[in-house]
């Protein structure tokens, strides 16, 4: 098997509103422009081998000119290339970010960044990011973010601006730079294991500012524990424990055991495992103490890791695709220069090898051997019985990739459900690559207020312009969920006092969760806004007990997709009270 890859995603910001392309996609959203003098760049980061270490450097290029998704060498070598001298890459897989400035006002400019290793062996092209310049009054800050007790600089800090929504991260050697309109600024540079620090400074235009943060390091204790099988005591291996919006991460090995090291904090576990249901838990850590949390976790109603046949149909009626059709097998990776297309392993923890993949080709760099081409081709589930399972969840791991060479992002992976045979129900019509293994959850009744015996079906296809397609499915379960997907108990005793915590973290990248502490029962209204003020989710309206309880937003709008990089608003109520948080979304 092949290194691994990453794809080296960049994303454009106005200096008002993030405007993200994350991950890879050659579509644009734009909906603030960028500042005349200059706009900011984010992208991840690779790694000098694949998504390991660190990229020795990068070249951008610029033009006004349109990119071709059937040339984009030739847009390269006519780009004006931008200078990155002395810019050191950012470690693989954390973001990323360069100034571009003298721009002209009332023009659309496009951009594409690469990476090289030491030879230097180059990256592939990343995605498209395109900047709007409009004539609006500019300032740049300067500084850099360092620890506040030794002093030493904060690499990956993010610097957020609260009034634009303009976000930057700190270079290796803690400095950034920040394009942000001219006025009254409230800056806060934050870390996760860092208390965050917010400064406010007056800035007129066209000028320069310096403003330098030194942030606290939160004490830590250590957390431990094991993962079991609830029905029988047994040691569950390859089981993730997670807390979202935070690099936390633990896999437990063949003694179900795992170890972390925690900012003292009250955090949102997560124990998760193919196979078993998703256990999520709310645990204190204090500074200088050792947690133990065991998990016990219960196996799914229905689970199947793609390693025997259980029944799926691997085409259907009107199929016309006529390669990369769907196999059950073991996935033949492919790699367009830093970017895996093709998974080259199924998502199952431990030995098993199979999944279902839009065919396999025999070398991993002939991406157009066994993609997706001249049509489409169609997965089928075999019947789900959903009939008496409460609040049925349908759950699974998907991968896809549309934009690894010409017209990309012009072909959509379908995701549809169909209850008693009845009509196929869109779920999801996915545009934007996945390239990695992705969790997915169908909460049924969402579809069908009585469900029966359901299907579920995944279509990949290349219609129209030829371009490089390729989907996989695994470990496909189902169980009995929660009655609401975005309201989740924490363990504790009933608060002495109501309160609704600010949403964490903010700015995300994916789910953002607001802690809420209720004296006595209540009911709870959360939803989320547009800056425009249209509601685009409802998180829940229910009843809660007295306690401690939690909200979360996986960052999905009610319409179906993620929702697009920018500020919306949060309102919570909770019986008489009602409280509103800016939240900024970053992709």
């Amino acid at each position: 098997m092949g290194h691994r890859r990453r794809r080296l995603s960049v994303c454009a910001t106005s200096v008002a509103i993030l405007v993200s392309l994350v991950p890879a996609v050659p579509s644009v959203f734009t909906p603030n422009p960028a500042f005349a003098a200059s706009a900011t760049l984010l992208w991840t980061a690779p790694g000098d081998d694949g998504s390991v270490g660190r990229a020795s450097q990068y070249a951008l290029r610029i033009s006004t000119n349109a990119i071709s998704a059937k040339d984009t060498l030739s847009w390269w070598n006519a780009a004006t290339s931008l200078s990155m001298a002395g810019k050191i890459p950012a470690v693989a897989g954390t973001l990323d970010s360069t100034v571009v400035s003298g721009l002209t006002s009332g023009t659309r400019y496009y951009a594409i960044i690469r990476a090289a290793d030491e030879v230097p062996n180059w990256s592939g092209f990343s995605n498209v990011a395109a900047i709007d310049a409009a004539l609006v009054a500019a300032v740049t800050v300067t500084g850099t973010v360092r620890e506040s007790s030794t002093g030493i600089a904060i690499g990956g800090a993010a610097v957020h601006e609260s009034g634009s929504g303009v976000i930057v991260y700190t270079q290796p050697d803690g400095t950034y730079s920040l394009s942000v309109p001219a006025g009254t600024l409230s800056i806060t540079a934050s870390k996760y294991g860092y208390s965050p620090v917010t400064s406010s400074v007056a800035a007129a235009s066209a000028s320069s500012k310096t403003l330098d943060f030194t942030l606290p390091k939160i004490p830590t204790g250590t957390l431990s524990g094991v993962v079991f099988r609830a029905n029988d005591g047994t040691f569950v291996s390859g089981a993730e424990i997670t807390s979202p919006g935070t690099p936390l991460q633990g896999v437990t090995g063949s003694d179900g055991k795992f170890a972390l090291v925690v900012p003292q904090s009250t955090v949102t576990l997560r124990c998760d495992r193919p196979g078993f249901k998703l256990f999520t838990r709310s645990v204190t850590i204090t500074a200088g103490k050792a947690q133990v949390v065991n998990f016990s976790l219960t196996p799914a109603v229905y689970y199947d890791d793609a390693e025997t046949d259980m029944g799926w149909s691997l085409s259907a009626v009107g199929d016309d695709a006529v390669t990369g059709k769907w196999v059950r097998a073991a996935p033949v990776g492919t790699i367009a220069g830093t970017v895996e297309v093709q998974p080259s392993k199924d998502h199952t923890p431990g030995a098993g090898t199979a999944c279902f993949v839009t065919g396999n080709g025999t070398k991993a760099t002939d991406l157009g051997e066994a993609d997706v081409d001249g049509g489409r081709t169609t997965l089928t589930s075999p019947a789900l019985r959903l009939a008496g399972i409460v609040d049925p969840r349908i759950v699974y791991w998907r991968w896809f990739s549309n934009d690894a060479s010409s017209n990309p992002g012009e072909d959509a992976f379908l995701t549809q459900i169909s209850n008693n045979g009845g009509a196929w129900v869109t779920v999801s019509n996915l545009y934007t690559t996945r390239n990695y293994w992705e969790r997915m959850e169908i909460a049924v009744k969402s579809y069908f207020s009585q469900p029966g015996n359901v299907q579920v079906r995944f279509i990949a296809k290349d219609l129209g312009n030829t371009s490089i397609v390729e989907a996989a499915i695994d470990d496909l379960m189902y169980y009995s969920g929660t009655t609401v997907t975005a309201v989740y108990e924490e363990e504790g005793a009933p608060s002495p006092g109501l309160v609704i915590g600010a949403p964490r973290p903010s700015p995300t990248r994916g789910p953002t969760e607001i802690s809420l502490e209720l004296p006595k029962a209540a009911e709870i209204v959360a939803d989320i806004f547009n800056v425009q003020g249209r509601l685009v989710r409802t998180l829940g309206r229910r009843t809660l007990p007295a306690g401690r309880h939690m909200l979360r937003w996986d960052g999905r709008l009610d319409a179906g997709g993620n929702a697009a990089s920018g500020v919306y608003w949060l309102k919570v109520g909770a019986g008489d009270v009602e409280k509103r948080f800016k939240l900024v979304v970053v992709r």
